[in-house]
């Protein structure tokens, strides 16, 4: 068992190791440039090559990572050998903080989220 306490603990923790560190470092990769520093610059380059919305463009990424935690699950908690599966939760957990800042990007189509959480 675990209390909501301890869940707490390992989600604070889990963030602080992981989701913070890799956004800080793969978030400057794909930002634009110092003097256009957007850092949803990424997302609106694919939705314009591939003729998409910005959302579309980060659920096609958003995906790849959902679809890699399900393998996992279905190969029975077994790792792939490409990234361990702490890596893919990582990447989906930032990557819902990346649709967050999508949300509030005022040059996104659908952005502004909705305040009623």
């Amino acid at each position: 068992m675990i209390t909501h306490e301890q869940r707490q603990g390992i989600v604070d923790e889990f963030l602080k190791t992981y989701c913070f560190p890799v956004m800080a470092v793969k978030g400057e990769d794909y930002a634009g440039t110092d003097h256009q520093p957007d850092v949803n610059l990424n997302f609106k380059k694919a939705a314009d090559r591939w003729g998409i919305t910005v959302l579309q463009a980060w659920g096609v990424y958003f995906g790849k990572h959902v679809d890699a935690i399900e393998t996992f699950v279905r190969k029975g908690g077994v790792d792939s050998q490409s990234e361990p599966v702490l890596g893919r939760i990582t990447d989906a957990v930032n990557y819902l903080f990346i649709l967050l800042a999508l949300l509030e990007d005022p040059d996104v189509e659908g952005g502004h989220r909705n305040e009623e959480a």
